[in-house]
């Protein structure tokens, strides 16, 4: 892969691993308080999730897709542009079964838009009820599901019965 700069005339080389892609990090990184740098992150995390590029991860100890080290970027540097993001970090780590940072993924997201499009909390609690098998956790969660939640009635009887036990 090859990319032509007019301008400069200089031409840039990419490995498959190094593609164009990785300019949208370059855009943040070097323009960071450019509204542009959290929708190339975006940008970069969504050709990466395409591409299935992985890539080795110290804080999950192996390999990772690419776009969960880009979105985890955006949510740490863009709080603000972080709902979508969260979400999709936790299904993500959900296919990688990582549970206590999906729950975390979780908790941030409930925690920064506490009225988020997402059944956060709900699914905090069936993280931490069925993953992590923390009841005490999981009724916590259960009990902050909104009343506007289609999940809300589920909520109320998994408090019932978690209590019982």
């Amino acid at each position: 892969l090859a990319e032509y700069d007019a301008a400069s005339g200089r031409t840039t080389l990419y490995t498959p691993r190094q593609g164009p892609h990785h300019l949208y990090g370059q855009v943040a990184d070097e323009y960071p308080k450019s509204e542009w740098a959290p929708r190339a992150l975006v940008a970069r995390a969504e050709i990466e999730e395409r591409t299935r590029e992985r890539v080795a991860d110290k804080t999950v100890g192996g390999l990772v897709p690419s776009a969960l080290l880009t979105y985890r970027t955006l949510a740490e540097r863009y709080p603000a542009y972080s709902e979508d993001v969260l979400w999709k970090m936790s299904e993500m780590l959900d296919d990688l079964k990582i549970y206590p940072l999906q729950a975390q993924a979780l908790t941030d997201l409930a925690a920064r838009f506490p009225n988020t499009k997402y059944d956060a909390y709900w699914k905090l609690g069936e993280v931490r009820e069925r993953r992590l098998r923390n009841p005490a956790g999981a009724v916590e969660a259960y009990s902050k599901v909104p009343t506007t939640s289609p999940k809300y009635r589920d909520a109320q009887k998994k408090i019932q019965e978690l209590s019982r036990r």
